[in-house]
């Protein structure tokens, strides 16, 4: 065979290989998790249409598995969530494959508090650099860097947006704290952490109305701030929670 031929053939062999894992890894980019899975970009999203729509994209990304799913007459999501996909500003978006990237996408647009920390993301990259993302530039925020969120909030601040919180809510989230960190075995701390864990659901409900209301109304700057309470809100209330299973545990009761 010629040698010219099988060096060509090579060549064109290794292209289309590279192709493959260009688009896999991202260069053209998959976008932001709300275009991934062809929903609106919103807080306020339906979890039978995340579902609906993270079960249409896997049938292509894993057709086998779905029929799997089907055979099975499960209610879980097809190819179930494949635990906790994590990943860092140091990690490859090549190692993050179409399915890892989809399972990501569900894990995060399921919850409402983790979709609207993810829109938070997207809308102060956004306002950092001054124009809308590029799909590569969505897709490189998939993951929630501390160190880039910080760089990015003084970038905001420098340029005069207001990221200070009311002292009365730091304050109040402060007593919670260390309320929830000075447990006491007893029936009379356990009923007021009751009490207190019943009013950080309520404040819970109130931080997802208010981003919503803020997101239609274009407030974006105001949103970043009601994500950011919503984050003191909800770090406390699960903590609150953890607290009261190991009391419940140490402490029957009626004891």
């Amino acid at each position: 065979m010629n040698r010219r031929f099988l060096a060509t053939s090579a060549w064109l062999g290794f292209a289309n290989g590279m192709t493959r894992n260009l688009h896999t890894a991202g260069t053209v980019g998959r976008g932001n998790f709300f275009a991934y899975l062809s929903l609106p970009k919103s807080p306020d999203l339906d979890a039978a249409d995340v579902q609906r729509s993270y079960h249409k994209l896997q049938r292509r990304v894993h057709p086998d598995l779905v029929n799997v799913q089907d055979a099975n007459n499960s209610t879980e999501p097809p190819g179930g969530v494949v635990g906790s996909v994590t990943t860092s500003t140091t990690t490859d978006v090549a190692n993050v494959d179409d399915s890892m990237y989809a399972n990501l996408s569900y894990e995060t647009l399921r919850d409402p508090f983790r979709r609207c920390k993810y829109l938070s993301r997207l809308s102060r990259a956004e306002a950092v650099k001054g124009r809308p993302l590029d799909p590569l530039e969505e897709e490189m925020l998939m993951s929630d860097d501390d160190g880039r969120n910080v760089e990015d909030n003084k970038r905001l601040q420098d340029a005069g947006e207001n990221m200070s919180l009311p002292e009365e809510f730091l304050a109040e989230m402060m007593a919670a704290n260390e309320y929830v960190f000075s447990p006491e075995e007893t029936n009379e701390y356990r009923d007021r952490l009751v009490i207190l864990i019943a009013h950080l659901e309520e404040r819970h409900m109130e931080c997802y109305e208010a981003t919503k209301a803020q997101w239609d109304a274009e407030d974006f700057q105001g949103f970043r701030r009601s994500v950011l309470e919503w984050t003191y809100v909800r770090n406390i209330l699960e903590k609150a929670k953890d607290c009261l299973g190991n009391i419940n545990e140490a402490v029957p009761k009626g004891v």
